[in-house]
């Protein structure tokens, strides 16, 4: 029996969603700081095996799986998930100022699909407040989400500098960080077209100091020929290790008619996106285009639910994989579920390190 898919889930689905998300940060963030139940939280989330471990631009993991951005916007929970069989954890994103964030309601559970309804808006305590917070940190590979501010720019020049300023700010901190262009749910949208990709890396070539791994975040809804495009762009900049990919799905049509959500879909207007099993099979698409076009870095993300997601991702081109919807399914024992399928899925197949197994269906 688990006690959180057979018992826990049913009562915390009963409750608010961002309600639960923020005692769940809390609870963690609280735990994480006492030092005293470190050896209990290992014993119970804690997972290692060789087969798993990694050497990802320069980077090591003792797992290839991480917390997606988007669960700990602020890095107050890394003493916590140090615990865990993860093995890093993505900050933010991060923006220049803080920000609050849209209007709630703004997170909407949809259990048929596995999947979650996410209209946040970047809420986040802001580039400086995060940076000193995470100054100290040490506990767990970490990377920093950065995006631009949810406003409305008059160019897209502008845009791209509140990126710029913002990963000037926080490059001091994390083992790697991500530019996310394609966050589903600002006011001018996602930042992903070739020339506007283009535009972004030419500021950051020419105002920036990158000396950590960089990766650009993508949506799940690009087509194939955004990928050959974005990847002959991003091959001119070589401070660009890869891609994480993807964010949510914005193919909503679905739910217009659903019983619950219909009129939230309507009110949104476009706005907002589908985390989990509505963004899997793109992402997998996804995943295997941008490894055969560019041959750079790939970090899965998109219903990740199981070891055997993770490894469909791992195989066709991800050297890491991050989930956060599988954890609001599966429950604070996910990374630990998901670690040990993962490892027996490569000991069957006779693979002596995850590494062996990346790309092999490309």
């Amino acid at each position: 029996m688990d006690f959180y898919e057979d018992f826990a889930r049913s009562v915390l689905f009963k409750l608010d969603p961002e309600l639960v998300h923020d005692l769940t940060l809390k609870a963690a963030g609280f735990a994480g700081s006492h030092k005293s139940v470190f050896g209990f939280l290992r014993g119970m989330f804690n997972f290692e095996d060789e087969v798993l471990s990694s050497s990802v631009d320069g980077l090591s993991f003792k797992s290839p799986l991480g917390l997606s951005a988007g669960f700990d916007k602020n890095g107050k929970t890394l003493g916590f998930f140090s615990m865990t069989a993860f093995g890093f954890v993505e900050v933010g994103s991060v923006t220049l100022k803080e920000f609050q964030g849209n209007p709630k309601p703004r997170l909407f559970r949809i259990p048929e699909q596995k999947s979650i309804l996410v209209n946040l808006g970047l809420p986040n305590q802001g580039a400086e407040k995060i940076l000193k917070r995470l100054k100290s940190v040490d506990l767990i590979p970490f990377g920093v989400s950065v995006a631009s501010m949810n406003e409305k720019f008059d160019s897209d020049f502008d845009r791209a500098m509140s990126f710029v300023d913002c990963y000037n700010i926080v490059k001091s901190v994390g083992s790697y960080h991500v530019l996310n262009a394609s966050c589903p749910n600002v006011a001018k949208g996602r930042f992903e077209g070739p020339e506007q990709v283009e535009l972004l890396l030419k500021q950051v070539k020419k105002n920036c100091r990158v000396e950590k791994p960089m990766y650009l975040k993508f949506s799940v809804d690009l087509t194939e020929g955004d990928v050959e495009e974005i990847s002959k762009v991003v091959k001119r900049f070589d401070f660009v290790n890869g891609f994480v990919i993807g964010n949510l799905t914005k193919e909503m049509s679905h739910l217009k008619k659903h019983p619950r959500l219909g009129d939230v879909v309507e009110k949104l207007g476009g706005r907002g996106g589908l985390s989990g099993g509505a963004a899997k099979l793109k992402s997998d698409r996804l995943i295997k285009q941008f490894y055969q076009e560019s041959g750079k870095t790939i970090i899965g993300v998109g219903g990740v639910f199981s070891g055997r997601d993770a490894y469909d991702k791992i195989r066709n081109g991800a050297s890491l994989v991050e989930g956060i919807t599988g954890m609001i399914y599966r429950g604070p024992a996910f990374a630990k579920k998901v670690c040990v399928e993962l490892s027996e899925f490569l000991k069957k197949d006779g693979f002596e390190n995850v590494q062996d197994a990346v790309g092999v269906d490309a």
